[in-house]
């Protein structure tokens, strides 16, 4: 009996390794098939999916560059290279004189006086200093401002007859049907070389196109390129409106004006009581 019992002590401890083998394994097993794959964090569904998106992209930039990063300068990493970046994005206003292109590092809005570009910084200001007519010039503006101040009558403004300074900002209306009058082209010139001039379109349909306005533009500048040259009067001066509120609304943003040239008295009304000097025309055209 005794020897029995000792023999099956021995066998149980000689199977005592391999049973622990075996354990071993299963536990291997079960870890790598079952437990690892539970307890493994799987990354969030937004971060796989901008991964996924940016890997092609960065390969896209490295072998096709893509138009902004060939029209863009390189970022800049010092001071010299922004100087270097702001000088090649700048642009000067179209009727500033070259003289005055030192401000453009600015896009000239340091010069601005309430929106509009100083009359000594435009080309208009030195367009006649090389011209030989420029004496006749001057006798003939003299003569075209005594008539258009002789139409004040003083119930806007305590002016009275007294001449703008060189340099002011005026603004005529002008009919469409009046455009092609040499007259009046030449009156335009004499004062848009001594004021800075704003030039409203009246008369104009109710679906006149940006082609109609420049049609009339090319129409009132003449066949010839000196008569009402670009430099003197700017395009984008030359606008147009349809009733007296939308000349009213154009000559009040313009805050300092210092006077108004109109065919119709109503304007009188309507911007005198925010003080505007209005020269009133009268119907038979500025030309006459």
């Amino acid at each position: 009996m005794m020897s029995d019992a000792v023999e099956a002590t021995t066998q149980a401890v000689s199977s005592l390794p391999v049973t622990v083998v075996i354990f071993g394994v299963i536990s291997l097993v079960l870890y790598f098939w079952l437990l690892k794959p539970l307890l493994t964090p799987v990354p969030p569904p937004e971060r796989t999916a901008r991964r996924a998106v940016d890997a092609p992209a960065r390969v896209a930039t490295n072998t096709t560059p893509s138009r902004r990063s060939r029209n863009t300068p390189t970022k800049p990493t010092s001071g010299s290279d922004i100087r270097s970046l702001l000088e090649q994005n700048t642009r000067c206003p179209p009727h500033m004189a070259p003289a005055s292109a030192k401000y453009c590092d600015t896009g000239g809005i340091s010069l601005l006086s309430e929106g509009v570009l100083p009359f000594r910084h435009s080309r208009a200001a030195a367009y006649e200093q090389a011209s030989s007519s420029a004496s006749q010039n001057r006798k003939d503006r003299a003569r075209v401002l005594s008539r258009i101040l002789a139409m004040d009558n003083g119930s806007a403004s305590t002016a009275g007859s007294k001449p703008p300074a060189r340099g002011s900002t005026i603004v005529i209306t002008i009919s469409t049907k009046e455009v092609g009058c040499e007259k009046l082209r030449r009156s335009l010139y004499l004062l848009s070389t001594h004021f800075n001039t704003m030039v409203i379109f009246t008369d104009v349909s109710p679906d006149v196109s940006d082609l109609d306005l420049n049609a009339l533009v090319v129409k009132l500048r003449g066949s010839n390129p000196s008569d009402l040259p670009q430099d003197v009067l700017p395009r984008h001066r030359i606008v147009a409106a349809q009733s007296i509120t939308g000349r009213v609304a154009f000559c009040r943003q313009l805050g300092r004006v210092e006077f108004v040239l109109d065919r119709d008295a109503e304007m009188q009304t309507q911007l005198g009581r925010f003080g505007f000097r209005v020269l009133v025309y009268g119907k038979d055209g500025l030309g006459n």
